[in-house]
């Protein structure tokens, strides 16, 4: 799944009296290389998602059928929540790399098909006439419903 990075930018009024879109154009671009440098892509995607990445490389070095740590060390391994690791866990077993048998554990059955480097990113930009208007929610929203299943 992409990680998606959804940027809204007001474009109903311009500060100096210029070119609307021009200054948009500078604000997207000084915005992205902004965020560039204070995040990396890996910092953008949901925890539970950083998770399940650093539990595919893990898995990576070992031998099919192995046992893999439990939920509860999972938790204090990487200082997170049940749901959070709950979440991760289940990512692993849809897409097969997980089996759990109730009251044995949770083994690998095969090793992740994914490889273990990070997702590519997008960075979806919206121009809107007015940040606050009452419909521009929804349009974000859907804008980063749509992002996540494409």
């Amino acid at each position: 799944m992409d990680a998606a990075q959804v940027c809204l930018i007001d474009g109903g009024s311009s500060a100096s009296g210029g070119d609307v879109r021009a200054e948009v154009d500078a604000h997207a671009h000084s915005a992205h290389l902004l965020l560039m440098a204070s995040k990396s892509v890996m910092d953008l995607l949901p925890r539970y998602q950083r998770v399940r990445l650093e539990l595919e490389s893990f898995l990576s070095g070992l031998d099919i059928g192995a046992k893999i740590p439990t939920e509860q060390e999972i938790i204090k391994q990487f200082k997170i929540s049940r749901v959070t690791a709950r979440k991760a866990l289940q990512l692993l077993r849809s897409d097969g790399t997980l089996e759990s048998f109730p009251g044995r554990g949770t083994f690998l059955a095969k090793l992740p098909t994914r490889a273990s480097t990070l997702p590519p990113s997008r960075l979806i930009g919206l121009l809107v006439p007015n940040a606050s208007a009452p419909m521009v929610g929804g349009i974000v929203w859907g804008v980063e419903a749509e992002a996540q299943t494409s």
